[in-house]
């Protein structure tokens, strides 16, 4: 039994820059991530795997104040998991 483990990055929406320009926002771009995801298993299928688990991965920052601290997480990507058929 073989396992192969594929990381794909969350692609976010952009939106326009002041002078020009685009930047990234904190809003996942929902139709990438799926489309993304939806390659990724086919290509696994096609070479023989069987998609077992695909789960989101979960980052984070922090930090210090004077008066406390601040924090957030986000999604930086998902994880699947496939197990080869023969």
């Amino acid at each position: 039994m073989k396992v192969k483990s594929v990381f794909v990055p969350t692609k976010y929406t952009q939106a326009p820059k002041l002078f020009g320009g685009k930047k990234d926002t904190s809003v996942i771009d929902g139709e990438k991530a799926a489309k993304d995801i939806e390659n990724i298993c086919n290509q696994l299928i096609k070479q023989g795997f069987v998609i077992k688990n695909i789960q989101p991965v979960i980052s984070g920052e922090w930090g210090d104040v004077a008066n406390g601290g601040w924090g957030y997480s986000y999604t930086s990507g998902y994880i699947i998991v496939a197990e080869e058929t023969a």
